[in-house]
């Protein structure tokens, strides 16, 4: 499970260096590539290959004809990338994830159970401001989930 955040920088090539805990999780339990896709919150979401084929099985039920349905298959799948890690624990973010995503120099790196997730900190910072609130705001589903 990918868990945690963890503050990072991106270089001028656009390679990231996936935190330690997070590269356990791939080499115990997934394989050391993932697939990265765009988030409507602005962010990437980085899907281990089987997470991500998951995904790919169940968007296989939008339809092709729907207007909605259509345009979050292309959402999702139009600019998404595998990318390897190196040997120094890095992925290359291709330039098109980086500027849909704002990604300059300063980022977070969330993990989000079986996914983790690559945001501009400052972009964080923001969307993060009023979680607690949030979680209040849903307690009662949560505590029906016996969390």
């Amino acid at each position: 499970m990918f868990q945690g955040t963890f503050n990072h920088t991106i270089d001028k090539k656009g390679r990231v260096s996936i935190p330690s805990k997070f590269r356990e999780v791939l080499k115990e339990k997934y394989s050391e590539e993932v697939m990265l896709t765009r988030d409507a919150d602005r962010c990437l979401i980085a899907y281990p290959m089987a997470e991500w084929n998951v995904l790919a099985e169940k968007a296989k039920q939008f339809s092709r004809y729907e207007d909605n349905e259509k345009k979050a298959k292309r959402f999702i799948f139009s600019e998404a990338e595998k990318c390897a890690l190196d040997k120094a624990g890095r992925i290359l973010i291709p330039p098109i994830l980086r500027e849909y995503a704002e990604l300059d120099k300063e980022i977070a790196i969330i993990g989000n159970f079986d996914t983790f997730e690559i945001w501009s900190k400052q972009r964080w910072e923001e969307y993060n401001k009023d979680s607690q609130d949030v979680f209040k705001n849903i307690r009662e589903k949560i505590e029906k989930l016996g969390l």
